[in-house]
C-alpha cells in the first residue's frame, strides 16, 4: 500500500510578476547581471586563464557594483589573486569582503550563461601601415595592410541569458533566479568539486569527513520546518492544521475557541511576507523529539550545534533572497522566507511529492473540492480561499453548488457539511431560499435549520429530537480526524451534560459513523462510567448496523 501523500499547509503566493521583479533585486542575482552588462563592450572584458577577472580589469569591476555589503566600497582596494591589492599590496578585512563578493558575482555570472567567457576574441582597429610589422612591444601584432590584431587572453562578453534576465517573461526570470539559488546551494552544502578547498561562504563544504549529500538533506529539512512553521505562524490565534473550520453545531451548542466565532486569526500578509522564525525554534524542530517535556543535556547541546550550523547556512542564502535573516549575536538570531522563498520551497516540495497547496489553488474548481480543501485549512487560509471561489460565481449559484456538494454518506461527507456551513455565513442572506429549499433533506435538513436560527430567518421549523441527534453525530464525526483532540473533548463533555439520557438513543441514529463517533466519546470521555455508557451505545449500534 502507498504511504499516503505528505499535505502541507497552504501558503500565499504573490503573482509571477512581481515575484520575478523581487528576483532581479536580489542581491547575487542583480550584481551578476550588472557585472554582465559591464561586458557589453568592444571586444569585452579580459579574463585570466581560468575564467576569472584579470587584475587590469578587478577594479573597473568593483566600482561597477559599487558599495559592498557591510557598508564598503566595493570600488575602494580590492584584492588579487595573490591575496594584496591592486593599490597597495597590502589585504585589508573589507578590501577582502568586497573581492569574495565580487568573485562570487562573476562566478555566478558564469555559471548562469550571463557572460561567456573563451579565448580568442579580437579587437580591430585600423592604422596606417608605419613598418613596424611584427615588432614586439606593440600589444599585438602589426600585420601588413595597417591592421592591428590585438590577442593576449580569454576575453568575457554578454551570454545568451543576460537578454533573459534583463527583457525574459516573468517565468523565465523566475527560472534563472532558481539556477542561481541552486548554484548558491551546492556552494553551501558542499565544496566545490573544481576546488580542494570550501567555496566562499560555504557553511559546511570541505570540513573533514564532511558528507554533501548529508548537508544537503539537513538544509533541505530545515526550509522545509521553515515553510510549515512560516505558514502556520499565528499572529492573532489560528486553528491548528488538520483541525476543522467553523460549522454547524447542535442547537445550543457553545462554538468552540479559536473558530470564527472565537479568536480572530490571521495568516501570512498580503503582501505574502511572513513572520521571522527565531532560530531556537527551527533548531528544535529538527532536533526535540515530539512530546519531549524536558529535553535532556545532550539533546541541549545538540541543540546549540544546529543553531550554529543553521546561522552559517542561512547567511549565502540571505544573499540570493531566499530568506531574511538575521545573525545570532548577543541575542538569538532569526530567519523567515521571503516570498521568493516560498516559491522555491514550494517548488521542491511538489517535486519531492508532497501536497503543498497555494491559496487560490481551488478558486477554479468545483464545490466539492473546495470544501475538501477548507476542511485541511487554516481558519484565515480559509476564509480567503472561500472569498477567491465565491468572487467567481454568482451567490445564489454558489449557495446551490455547495449544499448538493455536502450531501453523501461517504467518510469525508461531515467534513464537507462543516465547511459548506463556513461558506454560506460568508454568503449571508443571499443563501437563504437555496437553503430553505433543502429542510426536508435527510443530510442537510439539520444544517438548514442551525444556519437559518443563527441568520435570524422567519418561519423556520422546530428540529425534532432525530435530527437534532443526527446532526450531533455528524458534527462529531467531521472532528474525529483533528490532530489535538482538545476541542473535541469539550464538545463530547458539553454533549453529555445537555443530553442526559444521549447514549441511550445515540445508538439508534441513522448516521454511518454512529458507532465510531460513540466509541471516541468512550475513549475521550474522563469519567469512566460515562465512558463505559458509550462503548455499550456503541456495541448496540454496531449489532444494529450488522442486522440491517
Amino acid at each position: 500500500m502507498a504511504a499516503p501523500t505528505p499535505t502541507l499547509p497552504p501558503v500565499r503566493l504573490l503573482p509571477a510578476a512581481r515575484l520575478a521583479a523581487a528576483a532581479r533585486e536580489t542581491p547575487l542575482l542583480d550584481a551578476a547581471v550588472r557585472l554582465a552588462r559591464w561586458t557589453r563592450t568592444e571586444g569585452g572584458r579580459a579574463v585570466d586563464d581560468r575564467g576569472g577577472l584579470a587584475p587590469g580589469e578587478r577594479r573597473a569591476a568593483a566600482a561597477e557594483l559599487g558599495p559592498a555589503s557591510g557598508g564598503t566600497p566595493a570600488s575602494g582596494p580590492v584584492s588579487d589573486a595573490a591575496g594584496g591589492t591592486e593599490e597597495d599590496g597590502r589585504g585589508a578585512p573589507g578590501a577582502l569582503a568586497a573581492a569574495g563578493e565580487l568573485d562570487e558575482a562573476w562566478d555566478l555570472a558564469g555559471y548562469l550563461g550571463l557572460v561567456d567567457v573563451g579565448p580568442g576574441i579580437e579587437v580591430v582597429e585600423d592604422r596606417p601601415d608605419d613598418g613596424r610589422a611584427g615588432r614586439p612591444g606593440d600589444g599585438g601584432t602589426r600585420p601588413a595592410g595597417g591592421t592591428v590584431r590585438r590577442g593576449g587572453g580569454g576575453r568575457a562578453v554578454p551570454g545568451p541569458a543576460l537578454e533573459q534576465a534583463e527583457a525574459g517573461s516573468p517565468d523565465e526570470v523566475l527560472s534563472l533566479w532558481q539556477d542561481a539559488v541552486g548554484y548558491v546551494v551546492a556552494r553551501t552544502v558542499g565544496p566545490d568539486p573544481q576546488s580542494s578547498a570550501a567555496p566562499s561562504g560555504s557553511a559546511v563544504g570541505g570540513a573533514a569527513g564532511h558528507d554533501p549529500a548529508s548537508a544537503q538533506a539537513f538544509l533541505d529539512a530545515a526550509l522545509e520546518n521553515l515553510y510549515v512553521i512560516s505558514a502556520l505562524e499565528p499572529s492573532g490565534g489560528r486553528r491548528e492544521a488538520g483541525a476543522a473550520p467553523t460549522g454547524p453545531r447542535p442547537p445550543g451548542a457553545p462554538a468552540p475557541a479559536g473558530t470564527a466565532d472565537g479568536p480572530a486569526a490571521t495568516g501570512p500578509a498580503a503582501d505574502g511576507v511572513t513572520a521571522a522564525v527565531p532560530l531556537p525554534v527551527l533548531a528544535a524542530s529538527l532536533v526535540v523529539p515530539d512530546g519531549t517535556d524536558e529535553p535532556t543535556p545532550e539533546v541541549l547541546e545538540e541543540l546549540t550545534s544546529v543553531m550554529a550550523r543553521l546561522d552559517d547556512l542561512f547567511a549565502p542564502l540571505a544573499a540570493v533572497g531566499l530568506v531574511d535573516h538575521s545573525p545570532a549575536g548577543p541575542r538569538h538570531g532569526s530567519v523567515r522566507l521571503t516570498p521568493l522563498g516560498v516559491y522555491a520551497v514550494r517548488r521542491r516540495l511538489l517535486d519531492a511529492g508532497y501536497d503543498a497547496p497555494a491559496l487560490g489553488d481551488a478558486a477554479e474548481r468545483d464545490a466539492a473540492a473546495l470544501l475538501t480543501v477548507l476542511a485541511r485549512y487554516p481558519e484565515e487560509a480559509a476564509r480567503t480561499e472561500t472569498a477567491r471561489w465565491l468572487a467567481r460565481r454568482s451567490p445564489a449559484g454558489a449557495a446551490e453548488q455547495l449544499l448538493d456538494a455536502a450531501r453523501g454518506d461517504d467518510p469525508q461527507a461531515p467534513l464537507r457539511r462543516l465547511s459548506c456551513q463556513q461558506v454560506l455565513a460568508m454568503l449571508g442572506p443571499v443563501a437563504e431560499p437555496a437553503v430553505r429549499a433543502v429542510l426536508d433533506d435527510p443530510h442537510l435538513g439539520g444544517l438548514a435549520r442551525v444556519w437559518l436560527a443563527e441568520h435570524g430567518a422567519a418561519g423556520v421549523p422546530g428540529p425534532t429530537e432525530e435530527t437534532v441527534l443526527w446532526l450531533t453525530v455528524d458534527t462529531v464525526a467531521a472532528q474525529l480526524g483533528a490532530e489535538d483532540e482538545h476541542m473535541l473533548r469539550e464538545l463530547v463533555r458539553d454533549l453529555v451534560v445537555r443530553h442526559e439520557s444521549f447514549f441511550n438513543a445515540a445508538w439508534r441514529v441513522d448516521h454511518p459513523a454512529t458507532a465510531e463517533v460513540l466509541e471516541a466519546m468512550g475513549r475521550l470521555h474522563p469519567d469512566r462510567d460515562v465512558a463505559k455508557e458509550a462503548r455499550r451505545a456503541a456495541f448496540r449500534a454496531r449489532s444494529r448496523h450488522r442486522a440491517h
